[in-house]
């Protein structure tokens, strides 16, 4: 089981979707929802809010399918780093820019953006 939680202060009922299965969300403190759902490396999940359609999670590593579409679950610890001395230039060197997927393209993804 994986803890799964949201922020949906203005909910009533908060549902999550994974391989056609939903299970509701408990609510908690201060707006959010939480549960313990049975969700593996790779499977796609959606929450409802109030009974409507699935929204993908505000918070997800990975939207395959772009902005709109469902969420994919990421094992981060099954990933194997080879990268254990790679040194990372100084901060002061970097240049940040923010940039909206969904917005930058008319396809909305990060595989258009590239």
């Amino acid at each position: 089981m994986t803890a799964i939680s949201v922020w949906a202060p203005s909910a009533e009922r908060v549902d999550v979707t994974v391989r056609d299965r939903t299970a509701a969300l408990r609510p908690a403190a201060r707006g959010w929802w939480r549960a313990d759902v049975s969700i593996d490396h790779g499977d796609d999940y959606t929450f409802s809010l109030d009974g409507g359609e699935g929204r993908p999670h505000p918070r997800s590593a990975w939207q395959p399918k772009g902005v709109h579409g469902p969420s994919r679950h990421v094992d981060h610890d099954r990933f194997m780093w080879t990268d254990a001395h790679w040194c990372p230039p100084p901060l002061r060197s970097a240049v940040i820019y923010e940039l909206h997927v969904g917005t930058f393209t008319p396809e909305g993804t990060f595989e258009a953006v590239i």
